[in-house]
């Protein structure tokens, strides 16, 4: 069966799935079953994200599995209550503790992103017994291995619809991807109101970072770095100071290095270009002064949004001899994060052939 240009956004639009109950099935002794008898409860005080989480999860209950559940602030008059609420012995951020007896299922989270990760855990199990039947549980827990946990948009370069944020979060990502050019109003397809998508993304319960794609025309010792840098990542963060953090790749913040391995230079150059027996272009060489170009960048964000999580990923020197690269990575400032890629540039063999992933494999594990 052929589909239309862009069916797939309807997909990804739909934040459950219909009809996924099978009403032959019965629950086993140690599964509660969710009946239409059972009430959502929510603190008196809930917050709307609080709110919005309930009516996600009652949403879920009637299309997924047809069942009908009421949602009560306070108190409820129910016997079968399903509680969501806050567990501050929890450290760990979007963590929760699961508890299901036969009469009441509470989901007590670390904070409240971490109690829609208890209701979408529930989707996750109920869909995979395709009934709502939910295992007895005595304080389970459950923590995130690792955050940030971010994606691009699937729905179109740097497209995302408030329903498709939803889909995000419940599929257990944390943060999005946006695209920034060398305007604080621009991203990847042009004017772009990053205001707006970071305050969907919030209500989602998503942080969002920007992936800097602005081309640096001076070098952090040029006497007009200060006041480019100032300009375009200080303003950056001064117009959207609710982002999350800031991603540096390569070959997307490439700037005149001074070091002598590279051509020095980025003007009227292809942005992707790596010559195995010339010179490279700067971002595509570990600079050994991208420290200090990373460093006055983190300087000028962290002035107007001093949480910034600085990125700086190391994609685009595989190539580099490891001396260089470890070299490179010893002299960055210690208060920003290193992103590493893995299996880029191995050789594998597979099936008794060889062969090098020059981007991304699932093939092999570990570091390249």
């Amino acid at each position: 069966m052929s589909e239309k240009p862009y069916d797939f956004r309807k997909f990804l639009d739909e934040i459950h799935q219909t009809d996924l109950r099978d009403f032959a099935l019965r629950p086993r002794q140690n599964e509660t079953e969710i009946t239409s008898d059972w009430t959502i409860c929510i603190p008196e005080d809930a917050s709307a994200f609080m709110q919005e989480t309930a009516l996600d999860f009652s949403d879920y209950l009637l299309r997924s599995m047809k069942v009908g559940v009421r949602i009560a602030r306070g108190k409820a008059d129910s016997e079968r209550v399903i509680e969501l609420k806050s567990d501050h012995a929890l450290t760990v951020k979007r963590s929760f503790r699961l508890h299901c007896g036969k009469e009441k299922i509470v989901i007590a989270g670390a904070d409240e992103r971490g109690i829609a990760m208890g209701c979408y855990h529930l989707e996750d199990i109920m869909n995979l017994r395709e009934a709502p039947f939910v295992p007895h549980a005595d304080g389970l827990l459950k923590e995130p291995l690792f955050s940030p946990r971010m994606i691009h948009s699937g729905y179109g370069m740097d497209v995302f619809t408030a329903p498709y944020l939803k889909r995000i979060a419940h599929a257990g990502f944390d943060t999005i991807l946006v695209y920034v050019k060398d305007d604080p109003l621009h991203g990847h397809n042009g004017a772009f109101d990053f205001g707006q998508l970071i305050d969907l993304a919030e209500a989602a319960g998503l942080d969002v970072y920007l992936y800097a794609a602005i081309k640096n025309l001076y070098h952090p010792s040029d006497p007009e770095a200060d006041a480019f840098y100032e300009s375009n990542y200080g303003g950056l963060f001064k117009r959207y100071p609710k982002a999350k953090g800031l991603v540096l790749v390569g070959e997307s913040c490439q700037f005149p290095s001074h070091d002598p391995h590279t051509t020095q230079s980025i003007a009227g150059k292809s942005e992707c270009c790596f010559r195995p027996l010339g010179k490279s272009m700067p971002g595509w060489w570990p600079c050994e002064d991208f420290p200090e170009f990373v460093d006055l960048i983190k300087s000028k964000v962290r002035k107007y949004a001093p949480h910034a999580d600085i990125v700086f990923w190391t994609y685009n020197w595989p190539h580099a001899p490891a001396e260089l690269r470890t070299r490179l990575i010893d002299h960055l400032p210690e208060d920003i994060t290193i992103e590493l890629n893995y299996e880029l540039h191995d050789n594998i063999r597979i099936w008794g052939t060889q062969e090098r992933a020059l981007d991304y494999t699932l093939s092999l594990t570990g570091p390249s």
